[in-house]
């Protein structure tokens, strides 16, 4: 008889942007009391020794990759909004990694690693769906880019539809709701991934 297989953990990737080492009280930070990041730290698994560098499609692409974004070609700048470029795809990206191990992968937030062709977009790159943000630079609020000098227009995405329906409402509001919802309705009995990203 074969010893029974160890159960597989359940997985809530937490990605911060923009977020420096001592922005958090859990870090030694006494100016943001951040208690319930703090109760994730300390209960979780803490990537701290993550070499990357301080900007978001370079860094996103390396802990989906697992490699450093020279090795990706993603080591110059973000990716901006009207830029024909995406995280090579013949790369394996974490949630196709974990699908094959038998999880469910969604992605919540600002995804920030090409969109140009669909085939660059989260639920093409291993994800079973996206409620966010394609590119770096959204409205919270009419979740449209406003930033002078970029192209203007709806970045909010239901999987590949654009979403007017959640015009108005906060963008981290949105998010976190899809996220508790994803998880209250996952069969408890089949493992999950949740990479929630917070802009």
């Amino acid at each position: 008889m074969w010893p029974s297989r160890r159960k597989q953990p359940h997985i809530v990737f937490i990605l911060a942007d923009d977020l420096g080492w001592n922005d958090l009280s859990y870090q030694g930070s006494h100016q943001i009391r951040t208690p319930n990041i703090d109760a994730l730290a300390w209960n979780g698994v803490r990537l701290n020794r993550l070499y990357y560098q301080p900007l978001c499609s370079p860094s996103r692409s390396a802990l989906m990759t697992g490699r450093y974004p020279i090795h990706t070609g993603m080591q110059s700048f973000v990716i901006m909004q009207n830029e024909p470029r995406g995280l090579p795809l013949h790369f394996k990206l974490l949630p196709e990694w974990l699908n094959g191990l038998g999880y469910t992968s969604y992605m919540l937030g600002k995804w920030h690693l090409g969109h140009y062709k669909s085939e660059y977009t989260p639920t093409r790159r291993g994800f079973s769906s996206h409620v966010g943000s394609r590119g770096g630079f959204v409205d919270y609020y009419n979740h449209g880019r406003d930033v002078p000098g970029m192209p203007h227009g709806l970045d909010f995405w239901r999987d590949l539809q654009p979403s007017r329906s959640d015009d108005g409402a906060y963008y981290t509001h949105i998010v976190s709701e899809e996220a508790v919802s994803i998880i209250r309705r996952h069969p408890k009995d089949r493992v999950r991934k949740l990479p929630c990203t917070y802009i």
